[in-house]
């Protein structure tokens, strides 16, 4: 799992730091980024592909539910971990497949075993 690159949308800068600085102190690699467009774009370019996503749910502008959507349509097998403050008791209808829910807050155990079972 060490040579996993984790793609992260969030648009909580202290979200993204917290989340980044876990998947570091662990050993992964990881990208932030505040909405779904910027890592669209960064999914698109194809220099690396991620081993899954972590995104939140509630943003302005593109929610996780539409970001994980598209980013399935350029890497059909990409795994999805999302996160939010609200409970999502119906998340399971909205998400892809091959995907976790975590509800903030979380704990890093939490989010890592997340990961390792998507990827």
């Amino acid at each position: 799992m060490s040579d996993a690159v984790i793609v992260v949308v969030d648009d909580d800068p202290r979200i993204s730091a917290t989340l980044l600085s876990a998947l570091a102190e662990t050993g992964l690699e990881a990208r932030a980024f505040a909405d779904g467009e910027g890592a669209l774009d960064y999914l698109a370019g194809g220099s690396e592909t991620p081993a899954c996503i972590v995104t939140d749910i509630n943003m302005p502008g593109m929610s996780g539910w539409e970001f994980a959507k598209r980013a399935r349509l350029l890497l059909p097998r990409l795994g999805v971990v999302y996160i939010s403050s609200e409970c999502m008791d119906d998340w399971r209808l909205k998400a892809v497949a091959d995907s976790h829910f975590l509800p903030k807050p979380f704990v890093r155990d939490q989010l890592l075993r997340a990961i390792a079972a998507l990827i």
